[in-house]
């Protein structure tokens, strides 16, 4: 997680580190050419912890997809990446089912007449 007050993590959102079972890092956060935000030694960090899981914010996620010295130690490391989302922004499960079978079904009518 951020080190330091970060744009993606705004002002309202409640954080707490009471309970949690595992260990969280931070890291100065920093822009990569304006379009997404990662980790300044985030690879070194990998290398160094060797995690066996990677829990990231999605708003984190493209430093997983296109860091290039992120994704070779990943893959060297064998760590599995889960990513984690602010609820209020995920639709509730029966919500966007219902939203999939909704379009699905539309895509019937196209293909077949």
């Amino acid at each position: 997680m951020p080190s330091q007050v970060s744009s993606n993590i705004g002002d309202g959102v409640y954080q707490t580190r009471e309970g949690i079972l595992f260990p969280v890092l931070e890291l100065p956060e920093y822009r990569v050419a304006g379009i997404y935000s990662s980790f300044q030694g985030l690879a070194a960090l990998l290398h160094r912890e060797k995690p066996d899981i990677i829990i990231t914010a999605d708003t984190y996620l493209y430093s997983f997809l296109f860091n290039l010295p992120v994704i070779l130690i990943r893959k060297y490391l064998g760590s599995k990446l889960i990513m984690k989302s602010i609820p209020f922004r995920v639709p509730r499960y029966r919500e966007a089912a219902d939203a999939i079978r909704k379009d699905t079904k539309s895509w019937n009518g196209c293909l077949t007449g």
